[in-house]
């Protein structure tokens, strides 16, 4: 019995995540219980007369796997072992053959590339690529939680991936993060993650490749029907088409990636503890505290318990968060108009200089007219004493000349005295 290294509670070997606390563990590959997975071949055997064992790297889902040298091709490869179970289940090992010759037929750069199906009496092994480098269930083991653009980085590839083998008419039925594989120089996956801490972006010579399309799932399906066993870290990415035994299409494909996706993000998947079963067929998935919206509703789609309400697509599913972000509506901010100022009260000071304003006006507009009346005045009275004195003048001027006999000339004065004074009877009885 192991021990989960964060709450220390007492944790079934081959399980992913601690029952107690939830903690993801690292006790290894996903593992098939009741498989006997004894050793098929030693070092340095040939097998075939063209495959060279070099080295056993591992315990997978299915079987060991072996690192070989193809003798034909001068390339390493991996050899995976199937469970001699299969044997005793001709419709199982007829399917896994269907299986395995569609997965030879796609060549992807994001697909690990299935070589062969070999049988060598009552042994069957796959021949694969061999990809140096580490699972994305190690990477996550190191890292715990990703961020948004992390994540998406590394679930892009995948999704090219799943697109073009669902156009080949491939369905992968076991998406989850140990078969999801790092090709890179980097040896240790806490390598990796401290590069890209450090430069906040992947080596430009990482490959991320998805392997075991079909075949894995075939196997596990068929073994846990044999051995009458659950198949240990699988069901908690299984869709619930899958779980009432209903027909897989690419939606299932979609729906495994967003649970990877969940995954990538909060450390876990959706439903990984208590009863998982039913969780998956009516239980929503919680909201993972901190993602951003749009990424979180994306993944919520893509966990609709109907086929129908998910992403047609795997690149649709990658390219919601952006469409999600482009379409959400910018908040126009109304600003409030500006209260008009109330008016001030009058006070005493100001009405009593308005009445002070009013007055001076209009004292100066009576001293305006009563000057213009008085300048007015006295130029009549100036013209007046200007005229008599002309009329004077003129009728002095009349009586010398009459005087002195000029009466023609007198009368001339008299009558310019007359035009200056018309209504002076004087005069007029002076001409007469």
């Amino acid at each position: 019995m192991a021990r989960c290294p964060r709450c220390g509670g007492e944790v079934i070997e081959g399980k992913r995540f601690c029952p107690n606390c939830g903690a993801r563990l690292d006790f290894g590959d996903d593992t098939i219980s009741g498989i006997r997975t004894e050793t098929f071949f030693d070092i340095g055997a040939e097998i075939g007369g063209r495959y060279e064992v070099r080295e056993l790297l591992g315990r997978g889902g299915m079987g060991l796997i072996y690192l070989a040298w193809d003798k034909e091709l001068d390339i390493e490869v991996a050899i995976k072992t199937l469970p001699p179970e299969l044997s005793h289940d001709p419709r199982a090992l007829a399917q896994l053959k269907k299986e395995a010759k569609l997965s030879m037929s796609l060549t992807h750069s994001n697909i690990v590339r299935l070589y062969d199906f070999k049988e060598i009496g009552e042994k069957r092994f796959l021949v694969m690529e061999y990809v140096p480098g580490f699972s994305l269930d190690r990477y996550l083991f190191v890292r715990e939680r990703l961020k948004e653009e992390e994540a998406w980085e590394i679930l892009k590839p995948v999704a090219e991936a799943l697109d073009y083998a669902h156009s080949r008419g491939v369905i992968h039925r076991d998406i989850k993060p140990g078969n999801i594989l790092f090709k890179t120089s980097f040896k240790e996956a806490s390598e990796l993650a401290e590069y890209y801490q450090s430069h906040h972006c992947f080596p430009e010579d990482l490959e991320i490749k998805v392997g075991d399309f079909g075949i894995a799932r075939t196997v596990s399906d068929t073994m846990s029907r044999i051995s009458n066993l659950p198949v240990s870290g699988t069901l908690a990415y299984m869709s619930p088409e899958q779980v009432r035994g209903r027909a897989e299409t690419k939606a299932t494909d979609i729906y495994s990636l967003s649970v990877v996706a969940y995954e990538l993000l909060s450390g876990h998947p959706p439903f990984h503890r208590g009863e998982i079963v039913y969780q998956i067929l009516n239980e929503p998935p919680e909201p993972i505290e901190g993602v951003k919206p749009e990424y979180m509703q994306a993944i919520l789609k893509g966990l609709s318990k109907s086929p129908e309400a998910r992403p047609s697509s795997a690149r649709e599913f990658i390219q919601l968060p952006q469409e999600l972000r482009e379409k959400k509506p910018k908040v126009k901010v109304i600003s409030k108009p500006k209260p008009k100022p109330e008016p001030k009260p009058r006070s005493k000071l100001s009405l009593t200089w308005v009445w002070i304003l009013l007055l001076v006006f209009v004292i100066g507009l009576g001293g305006y007219l009563g000057y213009r009346f008085y300048s007015s005045h006295q130029r009549e009275r100036v013209e007046i004493t200007q005229k008599q004195k002309q009329v004077s003048n003129l009728i002095q001027l009349g009586d010398k000349a009459y005087d002195a006999g000029e009466y023609e000339k007198a009368l001339q004065y008299y009558k310019q005295a007359k035009e200056l004074a018309p209504q002076d009877i004087t005069i007029q009885s002076l001409i007469d």
